[in-house]
């Protein structure tokens, strides 16, 4: 046989020969003996190692920053980032990193680890700045830009795979041969994954800081970021090293990939199918798992959706130390087989009890994290480490990148302990005996060649011997005795006695479906053996012994083998598997009795009290089951009333639409709420409106109501007035938005003066009449008796100590009446045609007509623009004592500046803790509490009373109310208020994101009096001033969005205000700001200083 020799020598000059190769020596030598290495070479092996290590990190993390950049990019643009893009984006790393792997492989082979290193850190340097800096004009464009960077990103992500993988592995290989598998995990895998928790951790402190509102800011940073993370990689790569093994293995010029094809082929079959199927799975799990996890919590925010992707990357990280610690345990093979049965038993968890899981975040987030957990452990780290140590150095980049590219992973197989090197002898050998010749190894001064003669090939191999004899088994013994006559014999023996084993023999291992025909055959077939089988008695005795409940002695013995197989085999019941066909087969009709209170919380508004339903018979289960549910799950609550009056039954009706809890009347004095006990918030609500109606009812039933006629001013008419006197009557009110929900259905009416001559403006002309200014005109109440408005307001309440303080404030808008209750709402009025004033009051009065305020803005205010704006929270608590001799209501008022930012006249977006209103003119009135209480709040405390004043003659009437007040210290706050105001703002500072706010208390107590909560509502308050005609006094307005926080119902509201009017000057020209406001005509354009009511009353 003829013999190959391969030499490890220092190459001579050209002129001189090749080194002789002997032909007597039998075997391959060769000398790979590493020599004297220096202390560089030392060192160069760690950096390398180290270099791996922080490069591989950057990738991990590029890899993963798309994991919540997609939600955010979802969050910004929507439908503009459909699946389409996002798949685009995010698989443009994926595409680059192929090129990387590939071209990159290559390079670290035929030019060198080195610059291989430097060139990928310089391609993710750049592609990760210009994602930084990504821009364009259109979302669209955005995306491509995005694209196009990530894709060069990628290249250099791919490109480390082969160029860091097998620096590092080589590297490792010359420190510890026997833990090279540890640590190359350990630099390699770990990086990659802890890069995803790197990821998220970096998005969320970059979200803490910037805030939910600049997500734009949030994914660039993120982005940038990675930018700092491979620029720190430049300087360890710069001490770096050529390993000793590539210097003597690499192959730069003339490389056999034919010869490499025909030996690894079957091993890069292998590779690349088996990662390629992994990274099919793994990869989409990766990059859109929070996408997933977003999918699942119910409300994805974005905050939370990235703290349980945090946890999911770390569950996923221990995994990865176990894979490290097995693979020199049990071997490589063993543990990428272990890691598959795990990440295939977590994913088939997940997969068929999905709906399940989802339903608890936290359970799911676990399944998940520990699936990833398991593929980390086996293919995620035995993968790469395997590739490594299947391919000599001479091609290790290249076959490592191929496999990375289309599955990058190694070949399967158990490369427990074996050096690097004996590969590459192998390698070598291999190249000798197919007759190849070319230089070996990196050194510049002196290269390594290798010089190969081949005589003879190599003889071939002997045939095995393939004709071996079989061994036959012995022949049976026909004397032997039989198992059925060894049974009888058992049984004679034995005599009556049964064991288990006798009827286990009977029972079959599987059974099919119970919905197919074939399940009672097998049922029916199976109870008829066992009685054929056995006797009642011993059938007894099986289920005695199966320990079966419900067995009783006597019983038929087909019942007996029943509880067997269906209690004992735990075979389905035939019977129930009858009934339900039975049930989903045949169409039945039922009714189902229901009271008021079930009809209502089961059906909704209108529901009748009987429920007659057709359909199959299991639906109609169903159906009963779910009706006998919610039958149980309703409770009652009772609220007591002191009004005198019956409460209005369609205002009840009206409440348990809004509220979705049953409300009505129970008795004397009792109203009965029914609501179901998983919706607590629905008795509140009612509870609250309930309280609302009664605050309404003793207002009416306290306040005053005036009418206003001008004085006959004169008019540029060639007809005397005199000849037609003023007339007025009731005009439908509309709006373009519905009216208050506590407002009758069939209307409201405005009483207007009615135009009777051609060109005559029916409005009051205050500059001629001198309006309630001057006070020429009459002001009268529904007895028809003059009344001094000053007077009527002052009366009712004593003057004002010291610490009180006296706010008089005119509110803008229309007294409505409203007209008894009636299913069908109506134009026409309940008093039709013109009549004189004096009639139309004393209609009101003997009717007892209901009334209303609605508040408008009036038109002097939609033209001016806005000055100080603030967002409030207001709390308004009344309450009506029996010993109230002076009509007034008492009044506890709570005001809260919300901790949101406003935008100030000149742009300056400052914290809201501006005054509440022209009345708080101090600073010193505020109270800022501290840690759990740091909202700016004030209470007030006080009486106020409240005048009604119809103005037929101009576009709006007034609402004029006097509060007397001072400041109630939090200490002498009430309970309920002050637990309240902890919870609120515990809420608003420290609660959790998805927290619902606490409600407010509808009823508390302070000094015995009882007090109900009038109105709960958030207000966006603007302040502006205003100048009436020909005069230089501004007049400050202040108008109000007003929110009800229970029942969505938005309302406009525009007041001025009047400081303690001490004299005559005061108060008239605060009735001069009240005429201003009430008799301009609404504009049919101009500037809007807030967003108004379109109401009209024609």
């Amino acid at each position: 046989m003829a013999n190959s020799v391969l030499n490890y020598s220092r190459s001579l000059p050209v002129s001189e020969s090749q080194p002789v190769i002997s032909e007597e020596q039998a075997t391959v030598k060769i000398k790979t003996e590493p020599g004297f290495k220096s202390k560089q070479e030392n060192l160069s092996s760690t950096f390398t190692i180290a270099a791996a290590g922080l490069g591989l990190i950057s990738d991990g993390y590029q890899n993963n920053l798309m994991t919540m950049a997609n939600v955010v990019f979802k969050n910004i643009y929507g439908t503009e980032y459909s699946s389409t893009v996002s798949t685009r984006v995010s698989n443009a790393l994926l595409v680059g990193a192929v090129l990387g792997q590939v071209f990159v492989g290559l390079i670290c082979d035929r030019i060198g680890r080195k610059v291989a290193l430097f060139a990928t850190t310089a391609l993710i340097v750049f592609g990760a700045t210009l994602a930084t800096a990504a821009h364009a004009s259109t979302p669209a464009g955005l995306f491509w830009f995005l694209t196009v960077a990530r894709g060069i990103t990628g290249v250099g992500v791919g490109g480390e795979y082969p160029a860091g993988s097998t620096s590092a592995s080589e590297a490792a290989n010359e420190r510890s041969p026997k833990n090279r598998g540890p640590i190359f995990v350990m630099v390699t895998n770990f990086v990659l994954s802890f890069g995803g928790p790197l990821a998220v951790s970096v998005f969320l402190i970059v979200l803490c800081a910037a805030g939910k509102n600049h997500l734009q800011t949030v994914w660039r940073v993120s982005f940038g970021i990675g930018i700092i993370l491979p620029l720190g990689v430049f300087i360890v790569r710069m001490r770096m090293m050529s390993t000793i093994l590539y210097k003597k293995g690499a192959i730069k010029h003339n490389v056999p990939y034919g010869l490499v094809v025909k030996r690894y082929w079957k091993s890069l079959i292998g590779t690349c199918c088996a990662w390629f199927l992994y990274d099919f799975v793994t990869f989409p799990n990766g990059v859109f798992s929070a996408t997933i996890i977003s999918s699942v919590i119910k409300d994805s925010d974005i905050k939370k959706t990235a703290e349980w992707q945090l946890l999911l990357g770390a569950i996923a990280l221990p995994g990865i130390f176990v894979g490290a610690w097995l693979c020199n345990v049990i071997g490589r093979k063993n543990t990428l087989m272990l890691g598959f049965s795990g990440y295939l038993v977590f994913g088939l968890i997940i997969g068929c009890a999905y709906d399940k899981i989802t339903s608890i975040v936290p359970l799911f987030v676990v399944f998940y994290g520990l699936m990833q957990s398991s593929g980390n452990m086996g293919p995620g780290d035995m993968m790469g480490l395997v590739s490594v140590e299947s391919y000599p150095t001479a091609i290790r980049g290249t076959c490592y990148g191929i496999s990375a590219a289309l599955g990058k992973v190694g070949a399967a197989v158990d490369m427990t302990g074996v050096d690097l090197a004996d590969e590459d002898a192998k390698f070598m050998e291999y190249l000798a005996v197919n007759g190849w010749q070319g230089r070996v190894g990196e050194d510049d001064d002196a290269e390594l060649t290798v010089a190969v003669e081949t005589e003879h090939q190599k003889a071939k191999k002997e045939l095995k011997n393939s004709d071996a004899t079989k061994l036959k088994g012995p022949s049976r013994n026909l004397l032997e005795e039989s198992k059925i006559q060894s049974y009888l014999d058992r049984i004679a023996e034995t005599g009556n006695t049964v064991t288990l084993a006798d009827i286990t023999r009977l029972r079959p291992n599987i059974h099919s479906d119970p919905e197919t025909p074939e399940y009672e055959e097998e049922y029916n077939a199976l109870i008829d053996r066992l009685c054929r089988s056995f006797s009642k008695k011993q059938l007894y005795s099986f289920v005695k012994m199966l320990e079966i409940e419900g067995s009783r002695r006597g019983s038929a013995k087909r019942h007996s083998a029943v509880q067997i197989v269906e209690d004992g085999w735990n075979w389905p019941s035939l019977a129930k598997v009858k009934a339900r066909k039975r049930d989903w087969s045949e169409v039945l009709s039922q009714s189902f009795p229901l009271d008021p209170r079930q009809s209502f919380l089961i059906l909704g508004k209108g529901a009748p009290l009987s429920l007659n339903a057709e359909g199959l018979r299991g639906a109609l289960k169903q159906l009963e089951e779910h009706i006998t549910f919610v039958k149980e799950d309703i409770v009652e609550e009772y609220y007591g009333i002191s009004f005198e009056k019956p409460f209005p039954a369609e205002l009840l009706h009206r409440i348990s639409r809004l509220s979705g809890a049953f409300t009505e009347t129970f008795g004397e004095g009792q109203i009965r709420i029914s609501y179901r006990k998983s919706d607590p918030r629905a008795a509140f609500i009612a509870k609250r409106l309930l309280t609302h109606v009664l605050c309404d009812l003793e207002t009416v039933t306290g306040s005053s109501i005036l009418v206003h006629i001008p004085p006959e001013a004169p008019k540029s008419t060639p007809v005397p007035l005199a000849m037609f006197p003023s007339s007025y009557a009731l005009y439908p009110f509309l709006s373009t938005r519905s009216l208050p929900w506590n407002v009758n259905a069939s209307g409201a009416f405005r009483a207007r003066k009615v135009a009777e001559w051609i060109g005559i403006n029916p409005m009051e002309d205050v500059q001629k009449s001198g309006g309630l200014e001057l006070g020429r005109g009459q002001v009268l109440d529904m007895e028809g008796n003059t009344a001094d408005l000053r007077q009527k307001l002052f009366s009712h309440l004593p003057e004002p100590s010291g610490s009180n303080s006296r706010v008089v404030s005119a509110s803008f808008g229309h007294v409505l009446l409203t007209p008894p209750p009636s299913s069908h709402a109506s134009f026409i009025p309940p008093l039709q045609g013109s009549w004189p004033l004096s009639n139309l009051s004393r209609w009101i009065r003997e009717r007892h007509i209901g009334r209303l305020f609605t508040p408008f803005l009036p038109a002097p205010v939609l033209q001016l623009t806005p000055q100080k704006q603030q967002l409030l929270h207001r709390l308004l608590y009344e309450a009506h004592p029996s010993g109230n001799t002076q009509q007034s209501t008492h009044i506890i008022e709570f005001e809260m500046v919300l901790p949101l930012a406003t935008i100030d006249q000149n742009g300056i977006t400052e914290l809201a803790r501006s005054n509440f209103d022209s009345r708080h003119e101090e600073s010193s009135i505020y109270t800022t509490g501290t840690t759990h209480t740091r909202l700016d709040h004030i209470c007030r405390i006080g009486n106020q009373f409240t005048v009604d004043l119809m103005l037929p003659d101009r576009p709006m009437d007034i609402r004029f109310s006097v509060f007397d007040s001072y400041i109630l210290p939090q200490k002498l706050w009430p309970t309920e208020l002050q637990k309240y105001f902890e919870d609120l703002s515990f809420f608003f500072y420290d609660g959790e994101s998805n927290a619902s706010p606490p409600n407010a208390p509808v009823t508390m107590f302070l000094n015995n009096v009882e007090y109900r909560l009038r109105s709960s509502v958030s207000v966006r308050q603007t302040q502006a001033d205003t100048h009436a005609p020909q005069s230089k006094i501004s007049i400050p307005a202040i108008s109000e969005s007003i929110l009800d926080l229970e029942v969505d119902d938005k309302s406009t509201v525009c007041k001025i205000n009047c400081h303690a009017p001490s004299t005559d000057e005061d108060w008239r020209a605060f009735l001069k700001g009240c005429d201003f406001m009430s008799a301009m005509r609404i504009p049919t354009s101009g500037k809007k200083f807030i967003d108004a009511d379109a109401d009209v009353a024609l």
